[in-house]
């Protein structure tokens, strides 16, 4: 069960715009032991920058999931050059207790240009190893429609338990704002 959500970030500016290194979520739960999530997305007109650590002010213990590394290029029919490439990243951490206007931070290893944030609690998952270990589950699955092109995807686990999420980074300076039809 989703166990409350929060996005965040930095950044998102132009190519003028001075490079950051470090953004800022802030998370609410109400649940005992839920596994809280953080998508990091970084990159842009500066270059991704991966990230090197998560801390909070709850003091959870932060693990890498997994890491993507998506390459630049030019979206068609637009002024839009994405030529430096965009650092995905998945981290989590067991929180013991609800959290209360806890304020994530995440730690980039270099400057980047945006770094943007989707935080949230799945209560009720396994807290100590939250991820199905079927060898396609937990990891990514690339599309095939390439660059700015979206596509569909098969992914099966054999979990009876599953809790299935997909996210997406893309390179655009929109500050984090869902843009129309999409919310959060």
């Amino acid at each position: 069960m989703l166990d409350g959500y929060a996005t965040g970030g930095a950044g998102g500016g132009g190519p003028f715009v001075p490079g950051i290194t470090s953004a800022t979520v802030t998370l609410s739960t109400i649940q005992h032991n839920d596994v809280i999530v953080v998508e990091v997305a970084t990159g842009g007109y500066y270059a991704a920058s991966p990230v090197t650590s998560i801390t909070d002010t709850a003091g959870l213990t932060w693990k890498r999931r997994n890491q993507r590394w998506q390459g630049g290029g030019v979206k068609t029919g637009a002024s839009t050059i994405v030529n430096r490439g965009l650092d995905i990243e998945i981290w989590w951490a067991h929180a013991p207790n609800p959290l209360t206007g806890d304020v994530i931070t995440v730690n980039a290893s270099g400057t980047t240009g945006t770094i943007a944030l989707i935080a949230f609690g799945v209560a009720g998952a396994n807290y100590t190893t939250p991820w199905d270990t079927h060898t396609q589950a937990g990891g990514y699955v690339d599309g095939s429609g390439g660059f700015y092109n979206p596509s569909v995807s098969q992914l099966s686990t054999k979990a009876n338990n599953a809790f299935l999420f997909g996210l997406h980074g893309d390179v655009r300076s929109d500050n984090g704002v869902a843009q129309e039809p999409w919310t959060y």
